[in-house]
């Protein structure tokens, strides 16, 4: 036990040795390779370096609109929910309970029927997330009659947690239809 407890010498002629073989062994390859050698070793660092730091240069331009920030400078007026819906001509908004209670979700979508405009929209309540595929078909090109769907993923007494699925073409059709208003909707908590 007392042995083990003492450290070993240093054995610095092994090391020696091994330093030795490995130097030995990385001229033996820059001699037998020099060139490819150079491009591993010195050249691809240096170029995959210059390209990761040119990166945070390149940015992503949407809408023509560059900033240092990131974000717009301009501000757009938000459309009510009616108007976004009225001015696509799509009139369905299904909402997907996903086994949530319906007694639970009856009163947002009764609060979202009566909001101002909502009077002539046909709001339909689903029971699974598969039912969509029948409600609201889409064309070949993405196109469906449904204006969005909302699918509750849980439920309580101070929080909705929901996602928002919608059809590409509502962004296009949005955005050739009035410019200078923001794409996204609005519905007031009322």
């Amino acid at each position: 036990m007392v042995g083990f407890l003492q450290q070993q010498p240093i054995q610095w002629a092994r090391i020696y040795r091994q330093t030795l073989t490995l130097v030995h062994k990385n001229f033996l390859i820059f001699f037998s390779s020099p060139i490819s050698t150079l491009i591993r070793a010195l050249f691809f660092p240096l170029i995959a370096t210059a390209v990761l730091c040119s990166l945070k240069h390149i940015q992503s331009v949407s809408n023509g609109v560059q900033t240092d920030t990131g974000f717009s400078e301009n501000t757009y007026r938000i459309r009510d929910l009616s108007t976004s819906m009225n001015q696509l001509g799509r009139t369905k908004l299904a909402f997907v309970l996903n086994g949530t209670s319906s007694a639970v979700v009856d009163p947002v979508v009764e609060g979202i029927r009566n909001l101002k405009g909502m009077e002539g929209m046909n709001l339909v309540r689903l029971e699974k997330t598969e039912e969509l595929f029948d409600e609201c078909k889409q064309s070949l090109v993405g196109r469906s009659e449904c204006y969005a769907a909302v699918i509750f993923s849980a439920f309580d007494d101070e929080n909705v947690s929901y996602t928002i699925a919608a059809d590409e073409s509502i962004a296009t059709d949005q955005a050739s239809a009035t410019s200078g208003e923001c794409l996204m909707t609005s519905a007031d908590k009322s």
